[in-house]
């Protein structure tokens, strides 16, 4: 379609980010620096993607003037940035845990399966490998729970105890076995071995499925991601990417995923090629990759999902298929916003940041009722939502479709 016969366009939950008096001033910050609206989507896309899928909620880092001690420090770990972790300032926090979960840098660094950075904790700052959080999971625990085998290899090199339980009674080749790696259990003996599925190359048959099929497959990869992510209910630990339930109903024909199909059935060569690899980790790693290939934040991704078998009873609460009405209604404002976002357990930053999402591709009345790109190239993930929001004056479009709004200058 011609760029300039695209009519740009804002959604009520758009411009609840505008109107809403502690919402707008984080769009702001975000339209005004793309490096803090990056660093806080991937913090938030991540922990959206993980849901549901470790003992402990991944906690997205925030840019609060008070941060808590040793946040940053933490942050750097889980994503292996290990050159940024050496300042003097930081390597001050460095016992320091998260509030809610005891977890330290080592259990960061050695979820996300950032060898150097482990190397570097172990090292040079000598942390203590059997370190536990508040769950009694050690580094190693979190290392084997998704075969993170030169990491394993490491912790048990500089003194980790594979048989050390945590509070559940769990060693880390239980973990290892409950999440279907049960061949680390050998690692964890010493033997030579890698099952950790190799992330480069599912993410090149990822680029060709999606780069080579379809314009806008990117973005509809992001989609399907943040909608099989975003039914997880903290409480009742039902929904979320775990399971790939979006296969069956009747999730399947929630209006909101009206079109998903399509790239559903676009992932299945993905699947054919990596049969190891679950519906579920092809799903949310797709999105992942689709911001990386568009311009985007690199993702913190970790593999481990299972698949439902879609059996009455579900083995476990985020096999069980969600009723339907769980995803953001995007008619509703503020309050509907936090309602939604509160029940996964964000907070209204990283509703914001993740609102940043629409920066990529468009809507389709056909399907949902909307029609409009937010930017002027909606293929390319970068802040120009933000931008647009913030710095256009946008009113309500007098069309026959649902209820959005257009630019007041251009009415475009």
């Amino acid at each position: 379609e011609d760029k300039a016969t695209q009519k740009l366009m804002m959604l009520p939950t758009d411009i609840a980010m505008k109107v809403d008096p502690v919402f707008n001033p984080i769009a702001r910050e975000y339209a005004d620096d793309q490096d803090v609206f990056f660093k806080d989507f991937a913090a938030a896309f991540s922990k959206l993607l993980h849901l549901g899928c470790a003992s402990q909620p991944i906690a997205a880092p925030t840019l609060e003037a008070k941060e808590r001690a040793g946040r940053e420090f933490r942050e750097y770990a889980m994503h292996g940035s290990t050159q940024r972790m050496q300042k003097p300032a930081l390597i001050a926090d460095v016992h320091e845990r998260e509030a809610d979960s005891g977890r330290t840098a080592l259990h960061k660094a050695a979820f996300w399966g950032h060898n150097q950075t482990v190397t570097y904790l172990l090292d040079e700052l000598k942390l203590d490998p059997n370190v536990t959080d508040f769950s009694g999971d050690t580094a190693l625990h979190d290392a084997s729970r998704f075969g993170h085998k030169l990491v394993i290899d490491k912790l048990l090199a500089g003194g980790a105890d594979p048989n050390k339980k945590n509070k559940a009674g769990k060693s880390s080749a239980d973990l290892a076995e409950e999440k279907r790696t049960d061949k680390i259990a050998n690692t964890l003996s010493k033997t030579e071995l890698s099952v950790t599925p190799h992330m480069d190359a599912i993410k090149s048959d990822i680029r060709t499925a999606l780069v080579n099929q379809k314009a806008f497959a990117c973005p509809m990869a992001m989609r399907v991601a943040w909608h099989a992510s975003g039914t997880y209910d903290q409480q009742s630990k039902t929904g979320g990417s775990d399971g790939a339930t979006m296969r069956f109903q009747p999730e399947f024909t929630d209006d909101a995923n009206a079109g998903l199909t399509m790239m559903i059935d676009m992932l299945k060569s993905v699947k054919d090629k990596h049969p190891g690899v679950s519906v579920a980790d092809i799903w949310t790693l797709a999105g992942a990759a689709s911001i990386e290939f568009t311009g985007g934040p690199k993702i913190p991704f970790a593999f481990g999902r299972t698949d439902s078998d879609n059996k009455k009873p579900a083995a476990c609460p985020a096999h069980e298929i969600p009723e339907n009405g769980r995803l953001p209604d995007a008619l509703q404002g503020a309050a509907h916003l936090r309602q939604v976002f509160g029940r996964m357990g964000f907070n209204d930053r990283e509703i914001v940041a993740l609102s940043g999402g629409h920066t990529l591709g468009r809507c389709h009345q056909v399907r949902s009722g909307f029609d409009g790109p937010w930017t002027e190239d909606p293929l390319t993930f970068n802040n120009s939502y933000f931008k647009n929001l913030m710095n256009n004056e946008w009113q309500e479009r007098n069309w026959d479709g649902k209820k959005q709004f257009e630019d007041k200058a251009t009415q475009k």
